[in-house]
């Protein structure tokens, strides 16, 4: 739907148009969300969904298709009710469940999003290994914000996130990108010798050009990763290979990307423990919630989603 020349503009209105004549098309809401997602545009994903509402009022997946939307434009109290019903209609819809725990997290009610993930964790065998990570990266993160014990944390990294790696059929870039955004979330926390610890079993994974250029998220973490256990060689060698990837765009998104680029040099220097060189690259108006969702994330994820 994006097509070669990668113009999502033109991606949404065809899927607007497709979803007129097919209110009931999952997978075409979907891909519009998801593209909606990675150009930053919540306020379109809340309306294509709102489109084939009426014509979906009996199906739970078009309500956890509803609240992250809402949760994204930050209208908490409307994602829960969506999330809600969606999970009125069938209790192990897992995307209701993940939309709900949102807004727990989001409103500090850790030990109520950790007891309800847990209760829900038996219908996650079947997920995706991003859902499934994620979701247990949900738990872990909910149980560090509400200072448990650290080895409830731990626990969930060691036996629920990397356990999918032993999975014949598992997506192992899509456990990195959850196994390294809780390792990054303790060692911002001063737990440095535990994350250390447990980054030091993924490097070769890590350095493993195969799992670069993936998702962009992975590539932040995984600099990241690898600057902090000073493996600087493939740090920097993942640094240029993300700048050429940049270069050989066309000039509008070459200068769409320039803050990507600049925020992977911050992260890299980071890792590195240069302190000073991450403020300056980033400046003191650096906001890290303009990097939440904005238009250059889909100029470097497209390529892998369609």
């Amino acid at each position: 739907m994006v097509g070669e020349e990668g113009n999502e503009e033109v991606a949404l209105e065809r899927h607007f148009e497709l979803l007129k004549k097919f209110p009931r098309d999952l997978l075409s809401l979907k891909r519009a969300q998801l593209i909606c997602f990675y150009s930053g545009k919540p306020d379109l994903s809340l309306k294509f969904v709102e489109q084939v509402l009426p014509e979906n009022q009996d199906q739970n997946y078009i309500y956890g298709m509803l609240a992250f939307p809402l949760l994204e434009l930050g209208k908490m109290a409307e994602a829960e009710r969506a999330a809600r019903k969606g999970l009125a209609i069938n209790k192990n819809d897992v995307w209701s469940q993940h939309n709900l725990c949102h807004v727990f997290q989001q409103e500090c009610r850790f030990r109520e999003a950790t007891e309800f993930m847990e209760s829900c964790s038996p219908s996650w065998m079947a997920c995706t290994s991003f859902l499934l990570t994620h979701n247990w990266w949900h738990v872990a993160v909910c149980y560090l914000e509400a200072e448990s014990p650290l080895q409830k944390v731990l626990d969930v990294y060691d036996k629920n996130i990397m356990k999918e790696l032993e999975k014949s059929d598992c997506e192992a870039a899509e456990v990195y990108l959850n196994a390294l955004g809780l390792l990054l979330r303790l060692f911002v926390r001063g737990h440095v010798d535990l994350a250390k610890e447990r980054l030091a079993t993924l490097l070769d994974a890590l350095k493993d050009e195969s799992v670069w250029h993936v998702e962009w998220l992975l590539d932040l973490l995984t600099l990241w990763a690898l600057s902090s256990m000073v493996e600087l060689n493939s740090a920097h060698n993942m640094l240029e290979s993300l700048k050429s990837r940049v270069s050989s765009m066309e000039q509008n998104r070459q200068q769409v990307m320039q803050k990507a680029v600049q925020l992977a040099e911050a992260v890299y220097e980071f890792g590195n423990g240069e302190h000073k060189k991450v403020f300056d690259t980033l400046g003191p108006d650096f906001d890290a919630l303009c990097y939440k969702m904005n238009k250059w994330m889909s100029s470097m994820k497209f390529g892998s989603l369609f």
